[in-house]
């Protein structure tokens, strides 16, 4: 791994100076090549699960002095050995994990896609192999072979994700998906959908890598407080009660459903904002029901609005006053006959007696239809002086709806919405698919905040120190780095190389304190201060800035302790720690500093140990001098990686671990089984000694107990390595060893599970229990606003 990536390092270096313009062109194309060019088939008749099937896998002509040709030599060579020799070998079959997943992340140009898509099949053969094996094989370091082979399959699609656009490949990887999670493959052809189990080696969903807010954070940098800001009518989170709707669904995703839109959407329609919190982090979505399509010269809201009634025309051409009949005129042309007589009129029938009042009569009838016209010309009169539309008589639609049920439509349309789901099952003690919680608790608001603490992915914190030559004392490494003079340049250089410089007060991701880490950070929290200039790398010391390093699956923060780190301690509270002084009268024969090995003097005491700042009755104390609310871990491995650049290699054998461990703290000192420094000394601490030769080259020292599972890789005691992959060697060498950890850790739980008992627990303490008839009418009335 180490020529592959030096190699590759170097071709890198050697185009982008002669050839920039050229080579980038030509990688483009072979990236974003077509799938019929790119995705090489292999012989689909006879299954890629065979016993040895990886001979029958074709590459390219090797080409060893080539990064091209090496790192297909490579690959070919540790899976041959993978699949034949070191499968039932627990520290070989994790170092080839290891070199594995350190290849997948080198940019070898021209992309070696064969190669790659034979990778990924033949790790996908070794997880098949494992998972076959008889059942007395089933043991815990089968199952930790297990979760690396998964873990390097993941970290091979994310880096390459072009390969899931073949469809062999994808068959393949989806059929060992299945196998990881129901513990079988399907007999047809087509990958049938299986439920998701609690297990440590249940795949997330990776997606694309780093997501749009960068590779601080797997989780959507929005939460309650940041979302109202932006809602009309709200500006923050109210004293009681929540302007959200949670639910939580199938006893593992949490929905927080808001129903006011947010300020940048006018369109009146059906607006829902959700925050998902589930087992693999928090996400914000914006849905919106629209029954016509968003095109670019229209709105919808042109469909919601009145386009009112046209205007009159006063000139509508020649008006014919025709009198009405009661039948047509050719009625008039019909012979009368002697039975239309048979009815005498009133005129026949009138005397002389009753004629004045028949005419008293028509005088009334006449009266009252000159009375009636002159009614009827008064109102045409006034109809024509008023204004058209006339707004008493004229027809309106309705008014448009301004408020829905927009969490009620989001549960029917995604199928969550009904009596099934709603009822409790009487076989088991588990809640209803859909529960909702009771928001009216404060507690709830808290609870989530803690399930936002626990990050989705790995995190490791590694302390960089500078030792001088002859230098023994604690407080004398701590002063190297405060300035820049009397330190070796390239030292500077490889703190770069290890991750980038992030600000804590802005940083989202892990900081290498609990206290400031995973966090939103409001405008209002940030306190700006002026940079300092001019260290020897003392600005890394988690005061103001880290180097941050992250992946899809970990993440590591790289601290260099400094001076200013102690008096900090110091000032906090009454227990400091007291660290060794170089006094005049202690010589080359004083006191030797406490170490890693088994040698102790014969005048300290065996039972004296070092009071650190981070045990639990003082980790109140430390926290006031942070910034940032609180975070909830769980049990687990307790690592201490130290990384000791050395102008002198023999002063590794003389290096204060024990005097420097109070200023490592992480915050996670206290939920640990081995918190005392005397357990950790023998076995949670490991040191990368680096010394530069006067060549160019690094030679690498290795100390550290180690367990049942050797030392991880790709640095090994005695290495030499180059300048070029110093830096991402030490990085690689670093993860792995708290990854080989956590491995064998018997309390460890990975992130994935640990939120998910956390979910568990809030649906246990904030279950709001309802009857059918009273969930459907919670859903019409209105939340607290």
């Amino acid at each position: 791994m180490l020529l592959v990536e030096d190699m590759a390092v170097c071709e890198a270096a050697e185009q982008t100076t002669f050839q920039p313009h050229d080579i980038s062109q030509e990688s483009e194309n072979q990236v974003f090549s077509d799938n019929s060019q790119s995705s090489l088939k292999t012989s689909s008749s006879e299954s890629s699960f065979k016993e040895g099937s990886y001979h029958r896998l074709g590459h390219q002509a090797s080409d060893t002095d080539s990064a091209h040709g090496l790192f297909g030599e490579a690959v070919t060579l540790i899976c041959h050995r993978l699949l034949s020799q070191w499968k039932t070998d627990l520290n070989s079959a994790l170092a080839a994990m290891e070199i594995l997943a350190g290849l997948a992340k080198l940019v070898i140009s021209p992309p070696n896609l064969l190669m790659c898509k034979c990778t990924v099949k033949w790790i996908c053969e070794f997880i098949v192999q494992q998972c076959n094996r008889p059942a007395p094989a089933h043991s815990k370091d089968l199952h930790s072979t297990i979760v690396a082979a998964f873990r390097c399959l993941s970290l091979w699609l994310v880096e390459h994700s072009r390969l899931l656009y073949d469809k062999e490949c994808l068959h393949v990887v989806l059929e060992v998906v299945e196998l990881g999670i129901s513990g079988s493959k399907s007999q047809k052809s087509e990958i049938q959908s299986v439920l998701l189990k609690d297990t440590k080696i249940a795949p997330s969903v990776q997606g694309a890598f780093p997501p749009p807010c960068g590779p601080e954070s797997l989780f959507s940098l929005l939460d309650e407080k940041s979302l109202l800001k932006y809602a009309k009518g709200n500006s923050c989170l109210p004293k009681h009660g929540s302007p959200f709707r949670y639910y939580v669904l199938e006893n593992a995703i949490v929905v927080g459903l808001l129903e006011q839109p947010l300020g940048n959407i006018e369109d009146l329609l059906p607006t829902v904002t959700a925050l998902i919190r589930g087992p693999f982090g928090r996400h914000a979505w914006v849905m919106q029901l629209r029954h016509s399509p968003r095109i670019k010269r229209g709105s919808s809201k042109s469909h919601l609005s009145d386009p009112g009634r046209p205007m009159p025309v006063e000139n509508v051409g020649t008006h014919h006053s025709v009198k009405p009949r009661n039948f047509p005129e050719s009625v008039d042309k019909v012979t009368a006959t002697k039975a239309e007589k048979s009815i005498p009129t009133l005129e026949s029938l009138v005397t002389d007696e009753k004629r004045p009042e028949l005419n008293k009569l028509k005088s009334f009838i006449e009266k009252q239809d000159q009375f009636e016209s002159q009614i009827g010309q008064r109102k045409q009169q006034e109809v024509k002086s008023m204004p058209f539309p006339n707004q008493v008589t004229e027809c309106k639609p309705p008014k448009i709806t301004e408020e829905f049920q927009a969490a009620r439509l989001f549960l029917s349309h995604y199928g969550f919405l009904s009596l099934e789901a709603l009822k409790e099952q009487s076989n088991t003690s588990l809640p209803p698919s859909l529960v909702t919680l009771d928001t009216t608790n404060p507690g709830l608001t808290n609870d989530l905040e803690m399930l936002d603490t626990i990050t989705a992915r790995d995190n490791d914190t590694v302390h960089v120190f500078y030792v001088k030559s002859g230098q023994r004392f604690a407080q004398d490494i701590l002063r190297n780095v405060g300035s820049q003079r009397g330190i070796q340049g390239q030292f500077l250089e490889f703190l770069h190389s290890l991750g980038w410089p992030v600000d804590v007060q802005k940083h989202a991701g892990w900081t290498g304190h609990i206290s400031t880490s995973w966090k939103i950070s409001q405008p209002e929290d940030i306190q700006e201060n002026a940079p300092r200039v001019g260290t020897g790398g003392s600005i890394y010391d988690g005061q103001q800035q880290v180097l941050y390093w992250a992946d899809v699956s970990s993440e590591v923060a790289f601290i260099v302790p400094s001076l200013d780190n102690f008096h900090r301690l110091q000032n906090d509270g009454d227990k400091s720690p007291q660290l060794s002084v170089s006094t005049p009268s202690e010589g080359p024969g004083g006191t030797k500093p406490t170490t890693l090995s088994l040698e102790r003097p014969l005048t300290e005491p065996r039972n004296k140990t070092m009071e650190s700042p981070s045990s639990p009755h003082d980790a109140p104390a430390f926290r006031t001098r942070r910034f940032g609310r609180p975070s909830t871990v769980t049990i687990g491995p307790d690592t201490k990686i130290f990384v000791v650049w050395l102008e002198n290699f023999e002063d590794h054998e003389n290096f204060p671990t024990g005097d420097l461990l109070p200023m490592t703290s992480t915050g996670l000192e206290q939920y640990t089984a081995t918190s005392s420094s005397s357990m950790r000394q023998d076995k949670d601490i490991f040191l990368i000694y680096i010394h530069a030769l006067q060549n160019g080259l690094f030679r690498i020292h290795m100390e550290g107990n180690t367990g049942k599972i050797s030392m991880a890789i790709p640095l090994v005691d005695g290495m030499v390595v180059s300048r070029r992959t110093l830096g991402s060697m030490v990085r690689q060498t670093a993860i792995n060893i708290g990854r080989r950890k956590r491995l064998e850790s018997d309390s460890y739980q990975p992130p994935h599970v640990r939120r998910k008992i956390k979910i568990q627990e809030i649906v246990d303490k904030y279950h709001l229990k309802m009857t059918e008839s009273e969930f459907y009418t919670a859903l019409f009335q209105d939340v607290h606003k």
